[in-house]
């Protein structure tokens, strides 16, 4: 769950954010579209992220700082 916090410090997509996840946790976490997404949800009911739409993609941003 905080990996994915710290993955979102810049804009990702889902694809981004699990490789972004795996990376920093050297391998140890891999996190499946179907965990990722329902934590995202989550995230965005207790305002703590944003979505997002981009030029390619759809992606998520962290409201970490003044959330709530």
């Amino acid at each position: 769950m905080y990996y994915i916090l710290l993955a979102l410090w810049d804009t990702q997509c889902g694809a981004d954010i699990s490789g972004k996840v795996t990376k920093m946790s050297g391998g140890r976490i891999q996190i499946g579209p179907g965990t990722l997404y329902t934590l995202l949800g989550r995230f965005e009911e207790q305002q703590i992220i944003r979505e997002t739409e981009g030029m390619v993609s759809v992606g998520f941003l962290a409201l970490v700082f003044g959330a709530r």
